[in-house]
């Protein structure tokens, strides 16, 4: 990358862009703040789980003021790594509303103090830092002076701490969602965000990171398209589970729902929270996009995407969501992609008009494979050491006799692999024009019917196992 010079920010403020601002792979990512950036908010989780990050710090403290900060400088500057060509320090800065409290604050006096503790950070070795203007609120008896001080202050970190070239100016009053701290969507008690209002705030840093060409230590976000079927009027349902807050985007002609019928609360923006399994409701009525933001959705359940008459279908590359552990998918779709490109999967389950594509390798990684149908270019799984199987199901492919003794074979060989549930399940039949087993073939299935997974096992049940 080239050096050039762009110019953005308040008066004057200017970036030269150089090759030591060049993408980067990871980043050693520091806090400092009050409650809005603490650990374990949103804000937090959104830091951590939206950046690459090498090496993660939070110092942040709810109700914490500029001197508090200070008294915890000493810990904050020891995090300081030396940074390579592909790993950068950035600390984000986000305090002031506790000095400027209740109206008796200055926000002069504010500025004064945080600008003193950012050129003290400067001094200890802390090339980029990333700080917030004050949103506005009414809470605990905050009147149309504290706006007054919040607009001083505001306005004294883009027309004079904007000149530090080490400072960049994530700059919230440019955030219409955040305008108003009365709309309980973006504010949970007039002061502190909700997740749908950390969610933009979140995605300041983001987007002045791409903007100095650090655009690299983002977290990949992917996009899937949806495609209108029929009228339009049907709705599609995304079962998803994570561990982390991820953000799913709608552009284009589509909305999500909160309820099965498509009727109730519109939105083009849904934030999973941690560790829940939930239910996504989309309408489209036209082209439309579906984003992921980040790499961390972790479990498509069953059933996972499933779409009925004049609900829109789906269409991507699977393939790039590689922390998937396990995917189901139902309906008419036009996905594509590789399963062996999902390192973590375990259970993988089609059904439906899926273009999915690939040479699978069915692996003892896995412990269920459901292809029921499939249109698409998957053809005959390899398999070697299935060990932990439990179900396996090829309906939805050609299978010639080699395949299933292969097959049979194989799941004989590890039948006494310990399995996770109390499932024998296998069947083989196949498409039309798929074979049958022969030879040793029949004498596998046989003994797969006859035998109790594993170690014959009485507790347990026998093996289903349809062929044609």
């Amino acid at each position: 990358m080239g050096t050039f010079t762009k110019a953005f920010g308040g008066m004057g403020g200017q970036w030269a862009l150089s090759n030591t601002f060049k993408d980067t792979a990871s980043a050693n990512l520091m806090i400092e703040g009050h409650s809005f950036v603490a650990t374990g908010t949103s804000m937090d989780n959104l830091f951590k789980y939206g950046i690459n990050t090498s090496g993660y710090y939070n110092g942040a403290v709810g109700g914490t003021n500029i001197a508090a900060m200070v008294s915890r400088a000493a810990t904050l500057d020891s995090k300081i790594v030396v940074e390579t060509s592909t790993n950068k320090n950035l600390l984000i800065i986000y305090n002031g509303v506790n000095n400027v409290d209740n109206t008796v604050g200055s926000g002069t006096a504010t500025y004064n103090a945080l600008k003193s503790y950012i050129q003290a950070r400067i001094l200890a070795g802390h090339k980029r830092i990333f700080t917030y203007t004050m949103t506005p609120s009414t809470e605990g008896g905050r009147s149309a002076q504290f706006e007054i001080e919040r607009n001083v202050f505001n306005n004294s970190l883009r027309n004079d701490l904007v000149l530090f070239p080490e400072v960049k100016i994530l700059d919230t009053d440019t955030v219409p969602e955040l305008a108003d701290c009365t709309n309980a969507t973006f504010y949970a008690d007039l002061l502190h965000p909700t997740t749908a209002g950390a969610y933009p705030m979140s995605q300041l840093f983001v987007s002045k990171l791409k903007i100095i060409g650090l655009g690299g230590v983002v977290a990949k976000s992917y996009d899937f398209t949806l495609t209108q079927t029929g009228d339009g009027s049907g709705i599609a349902q995304l079962t998803v589970f994570t561990n982390a807050i991820v953000a799913f985007k709608l552009s284009g002609n589509a909305n999500f729902y909160s309820d099965a019928a498509g009727t109730l609360n519109p939105t083009k923006l849904f934030l999973a929270t941690t560790s829940t399994t939930l239910t996504l409701y989309i309408k489209c009525t036209g082209p439309a996009i579906l984003t992921m933001d980040r790499n961390r959705l972790f479990n498509i359940p069953y059933p996972g995407w499933k779409n009925v008459a004049n609900a829109p279908s789906l269409g991507g590359d699977i393939g790039v969501v590689t922390s998937l552990t396990n995917f189901s998918i139902a309906g008419l779709n036009t996905l594509s992609g590789n399963i062996n490109n999902l390192p973590s999967l375990v259970s993988f389950s089609a059904a439906g008009n899926n273009a999915l594509s690939g040479d699978i390798s069915i692996n003892n990684k896995f412990i269920n494979v459901v292809i029921a149908t499939n249109s698409g270019g998957i053809i005959c799984p390899n398999v070697l050491n299935l060990g932990a199987l439990y179900n396996l199901d090829l309906r939805g492919l050609l299978l010639t006799s080699n395949n299933i003794n292969q097959i049979l074979a194989d799941m004989w060989a590890n039948r006494d692999v310990a399995k996770a549930t109390t499932t024998r399940y296998i069947d083989l039949t196949g498409v039309v024009g798929s074979g049958a087993p022969t030879g040793q073939g029949l004498i596998d299935k046989a003994n797969l019917q006859a035998y109790r997974s594993p170690n014959n096992d009485s507790s347990k049940p026998f093996w289903t196992v349809l062929t044609r």
